[in-house]
């Protein structure tokens, strides 16, 4: 009888494993604001990885920099990194620097110029979040919330918290409830060919 309860919970993880390693990052080298190369083993040890793509003159992006911040403060300390990826092909190290400091964001700031990250994460809206497995498994796609709709209206207050309720999902051993959520913002700007 035990067997009978524990089979669909097992059927399940294999799937959501399976899809996990579907859609996955398998390779991260890209830089920070201070220079120093960052790669995927960084991940090791950590619960998950959230990944904020924004821009540094997207104004959706920069809305959202209080709500990012709060979350870099409220789940670091339970085992979740937070990353800000700029994959802008102008977003230089001093665009990046000055953006970082001007919008107080704590979270490590790389630069994905020619879009290398941004294509493994399937993003091209900012700001998209992505929530990775320390192996680089997609765990969640989407917003931080619906604050946003699909056509750009704004509420002033979020009826869903999306982001949250993936974080908490994954620190309770689980899969999100949502995988992919639709984002509002600015698409990515075309990486001219010969800078891939």
């Amino acid at each position: 009888m035990m067997r009978m309860r524990t089979l669909p919970f097992l059927i399940l993880a294999l799937l959501w494993s399976r899809g996990a390693a579907e859609e996955a990052i398998t390779s991260l080298d890209l830089p920070d604001a201070k220079g120093v190369v960052h790669r995927i083993d960084e991940w090791a040890g950590r619960k998950a990885v959230v990944l904020f793509f924004v821009g540094v003159e997207c104004p959706v992006s920069n809305f959202y920099a209080p709500e990012m911040e709060r979350l870099h403060d409220e789940y670091s300390e339970r085992g979740i990194a937070f990353r800000l990826i700029y994959s802008e092909p102008d977003a230089s190290v001093e665009r990046v620097a000055a953006h970082v400091a001007e919008y107080r964001l704590s979270a490590e700031a790389l630069l994905d110029a020619r879009q290398a990250l941004a294509r493994q994460a399937g993003v091209t809206r900012v700001l998209t979040v992505v929530v990775a497995s320390p192996g680089g498994g997609i765990l969640y796609r989407g917003r931080i919330d619906d604050r946003f709709s699909e056509d750009g209206k704004r509420r002033d207050e979020p009826t869903t918290r999306e982001l949250r309720d993936a974080l908490d999902a994954v620190l309770a051993g689980k899969a999100p409830a949502a995988r992919e959520t639709p984002v509002f913002g600015c698409p990515l700007p075309e990486v001219p060919a010969d800078s891939r």
